[in-house]
């Protein structure tokens, strides 16, 4: 496909990126930014919300005072960024590499069904992801949410090595990809926690 003269990659690259900038254009104008702005919230909930968010807000900044400098010196920021980082490792890892590992041990394979093979880890994760976060804001935890899944996503990729058929395989990939997608709700809720103000 060469419309326009713009080779197929480029295409591929133009027809992805198109909704991606309408959804983040649309979410600008139509999300509102505060409760006080939704109008589908009728008044008494507007009111509800905010005075909840501003006792939160009040709660943290009394409890929970930090500069920019003290959250860089701050012990958690560098443990949660390593978290991050390592975790952002495996899911790059996972989703750079997962193609030709299964392309690796399905030999015969046309190139479709390896596609359609490398769709059933995230089509695990996805579900699962959404049942930890809600799961971590319905008991209002953090830490466990997110370390346990952490731990199963390590234990598959590191189990990757010693799997040679297709299907300990994609069980593996589909454990490592509902852990890794698990931890980012819970992960990023933790910062919220103890950081306020300008940090």
């Amino acid at each position: 496909m060469h419309w326009l003269s713009i080779s197929s990659w480029r295409w591929l690259l133009i027809l992805e990126g198109i909704p991606t900038v309408v959804g983040g254009v649309l979410t600008y104008f139509l999300l509102p930014s505060r409760p006080a702005e939704a109008r589908f919230l009728s008044q008494e909930e507007k009111d509800w919300m905010e005075a909840v968010l501003a006792s939160e807000e009040r709660e943290k900044l009394a409890n929970h005072k930090i500069s920019a400098l003290q959250a860089l010196m701050n012990k958690r920021i560098w443990h949660l960024g390593l978290i991050g980082f390592t975790l952002n490792t495996g899911m790059y890892t996972m989703n750079f590499w997962m193609p030709k590992l299964v392309k690796s041990i399905s030999t015969g394979h046309s190139n479709s069904l390896i596609g359609l093979l490398v769709m059933i880890p995230h089509l695990v994760g996805l579900p699962v992801m959404v049942m930890v976060s809600r799961s971590s804001d319905r008991q209002r935890e953090r830490r466990f949410h997110a370390a346990i899944p952490a731990i199963v996503a390590g234990i598959a990729l590191a189990s990757l090595g010693a799997t040679h058929s297709i299907f300990p395989t994609m069980l593996l990939l589909s454990f490592a990809a509902l852990g890794i997608y698990s931890v980012y709700g819970p992960l990023y809720s933790l910062p919220g926690d103890f950081l306020t103000g300008f940090a």
